[in-house]
């Protein structure tokens, strides 16, 4: 590069590091600072703005001091930039496709990095495919995470930070930690519960019980000191699966996975509790259950009715879902009944239902055995 053409570009000291794993390796942003100083004054180059932040750039528009850095840019306040590396501003296609549409238009007329340069009048090509390779590196590293994640979770270690009475083990690497009880709060914990269960508690009282006269406190963090419980905290507590021994994930997903932890309490107990409180219980692992399968048998041969389900997709995209009643056939492979559709099928389920009643004595006994019912299950 002449001196004249050094004299006429304005350089961006913009340097970034995120936490991702990938960026591990990167200098520190100081570090970064230094080294591009040194190649500046190496080269005669103008620094006339020094940026730096701790963002990720795996996503785009989530950068305020890259989107700084691009206003200056477009103000003409600069028109160079140097970095590390082109990964340092962009592991996105649409940041990286933005950095490169000013190159080519010539709002910026030089990128320097560590061992490379980029001028606005240069062939991109090699630039779309380095910025190429860092966001695709940034998927696969998502992806690996993701990956890694999922098989701890199926082994029936939940991800994340372990909940109240529980640790993260710490000596091994990470994604191979497991849960382990809190020696200093374990048993706080678990007092929580049986307290919960003798129904003497509401929950304001049993806060008042866990923080007073048991001690419990939150575990101190990096930005918090140790404290108190809060009554929203408690009672995440005490309708939390995994006390029991269950824990959903992914979250939302329905996907329930038993936990290789120590659990609290019973399956009953935990149930007991949240009668208690007003709730219905444990979310359990949804199975797609058939009202009228085991119930039934065939007319023809005597097999159990068993039921499937179908598809139909059609070509102008819509799909069909239908619901069939069969013979299972166990008894006579040629059975010849034929397949009822559910709507059909529930048609003469509700005549036959229709021809039913019960006496107004069972009535009132059946009443009077389910109030019976919940009053002991509360107890």
């Amino acid at each position: 590069m002449g001196n004249n053409l050094k004299k006429e570009i304005k350089y961006i000291d913009y340097n970034r590091k995120s936490t991702d794993d990938k960026d591990r390796q990167v200098l520190s942003l100081d570090s970064q600072e230094d080294a591009m100083k040194d190649i500046a004054k190496k080269n005669g180059l103008r620094i006339v703005a020094t940026l730096k932040e701790s963002k990720s750039a795996l996503l785009p528009y989530k950068r305020p001091i890259f989107d700084e850095m691009v206003r200056k840019i477009k103000s003409g306040e600069a028109n160079g930039i140097i970095c590390w590396e082109l990964s340092r501003l962009a592991r996105n296609p649409d940041e990286a496709g933005m950095i490169l549409g000013m190159l080519q238009r010539g709002e910026i007329r030089h990128i320097k990095t560590y061992g490379k340069d980029y001028y606005s009048d240069d062939n991109s090509v090699i630039s779309f495919v380095e910025f190429g390779i860092a966001n695709q590196s940034s998927r696969d590293l998502s992806k690996n995470v993701k990956r890694g994640i999922k098989v701890k979770a199926d082994m029936g270690w939940r991800p994340g930070k372990a909940t109240l009475g529980y640790l993260n083990s710490k000596k091994e690497k990470k994604g191979e930690q497991f849960i382990l009880n809190d020696p200093e709060r374990y048993d706080r914990v678990k007092q929580i519960f049986q307290a919960m269960l003798t129904g003497n508690y509401t929950v304001s009282k049993l806060l008042e019980y866990a923080n007073e006269e048991l001690g419990l406190r939150l575990p101190a963090t990096k930005s918090l000191p140790s404290r108190k419980l809060r009554l929203s905290e408690l009672y995440r507590i005490i309708t939390n699966p995994f006390y029991y021994g269950w824990y959903e994930w992914v979250r939302g997903s329905g996907n329930w996975i038993q936990g290789r932890h120590e659990p609290m309490i019973t399956e009953e107990d935990f149930d007991k509790i949240q009668f208690l409180l007003g709730r219905e219980g444990r979310p359990r692992p949804k199975k797609h259950k058939f009202a009228f399968t085991g119930l039934m048998k065939c007319g023809n041969c005597g097999a159990m009715i068993t039921c499937e389900e179908k598809f139909k997709h059609q070509k102008n995209g819509n799909t069909h879902h239908y619901i069939y009643y069969r013979c299972t056939r166990k008894i006579n492979p040629n059975c010849l009944e034929r397949a009822v559709e559910l709507k059909d099928f529930n048609k003469q389920i509700d005549g036959v239902l229709n021809r039913l009643s019960i006496s107004e004595r069972f009535h009132k006994w059946a009443l009077a055995f389910l109030h019976e019912l919940r009053i002991t299950e509360a107890k």
